[in-house]
């Protein structure tokens, strides 16, 4: 019986590389794990802004809640880190953090910086740095792009959708940047953006109630659909007033309006080029949905 739950204990222990990790790096395991809950303390980490973020919020109807979604998250971020006293570990001291908005959409709550081009987002980490150093702050920038589908669509954003902005956005958790944007349907995002985002959010709105599902963008591109794979997680919230008026869409239509009348859109020939081929093998779908799964059981009894 002892040989038995010996050999089951290193069988469960061989099935998780986790535990592997810590029973083979016991001593270290032990010496850091104290230090860091220590500076976690120290340092008052919970005040510092997680960037680095690349989403996407997505709505399968019209006035589906995904701009909606969107300001809200960044307005939250807002009035939770900005002002916040953090350690900088780069200056090695205690400084102000700065929460910077640059946005496409007009926010009635916060202050905000109007989004012209994507070139904005090269300039936040030189610009932010000599800032910091000069005033004692730590900047982190979010860069809200509302229809991103339409926007990107733009001369003046495609334009500067270069590999030296790639490399900027790749890189934005290292500049202390986040990019926020929304879209009617993930897949009519520019392809080059889709290869990048982290998290795709698909926005059900019903009266007030506001819910989100959370998909792998990997796994949507091959799915093609976020109807046959499931989700990673769901979260929601619940819409008041407040939320219905921190921003004002009209200005961002209008914005886009003036864009076709002034003839700065791609044409349909380079807007498809950019969506790319938008290829999707449901084979390497990994998390299927229940829909799928009867699709693939017919498939095999034909």
């Amino acid at each position: 019986m002892k040989l038995l739950i010996a050999f089951m204990l290193v069988m469960f222990i061989m099935s998780s590389p986790y535990l592997r990790i810590i029973i083979f790096n016991l001593p270290f395991v032990l010496f850091y794990l104290p230090l860091d809950i220590f500076k976690y303390f120290r340092y008052k980490k919970w005040r510092n802004l997680a960037t680095g973020k690349i989403w996407c919020y997505c709505s399968p109807k019209f006035g589906g809640g995904k701009t909606l979604s969107g300001t809200e998250y960044i307005e939250s971020l807002f009035n939770t880190y900005n002002d916040r006293i953090v350690w900088d570990f780069s200056r090695r001291k205690f400084v102000t953090q700065k929460v910077r908005v640059v946005s496409n959409v007009a926010f009635n709550n916060i202050p905000f910086e109007d989004l012209k081009s994507l070139s904005q987002i090269c300039n936040a980490a030189k610009e932010c740095k000599i800032l910091d150093e000069q005033n004692n702050t730590l900047t982190c920038s979010v860069f809200f792009i509302d229809e991103a589908s339409s926007e990107l669509n733009s001369r003046s954003f495609k334009d500067n959708l270069n590999p030296l902005v790639m490399k900027d956005i790749v890189t934005c958790r290292h500049n202390h940047i986040s990019v926020i944007l929304t879209s009617q349907d993930f897949k009519l995002i520019d392809a080059l953006m889709r290869t990048v985002t982290s998290r795709v959010i698909y926005v059900f709105k019903t009266w007030r109630l506001c819910v989100h599902y959370f998909y792998d963008p990997k796994e949507l591109e091959n799915a093609g659909s976020y109807r046959l794979i499931r989700p990673v997680g769901k979260g929601g919230f619940f819409v008041r007033d407040k939320n219905y008026n921190a921003y004002d869409t009209l200005a961002n239509v209008a914005k886009l309006n003036k864009k076709i009348e002034d003839g700065d859109i791609l044409t349909e020939e380079e807007i498809l080029n950019n969506l790319g081929n938008n290829n999707t093998d449901t084979s390497a779908i990994l998390s299927p949905s229940r829909k799928l799964r009867r699709s693939w059981k017919k498939s095999m009894k034909k």
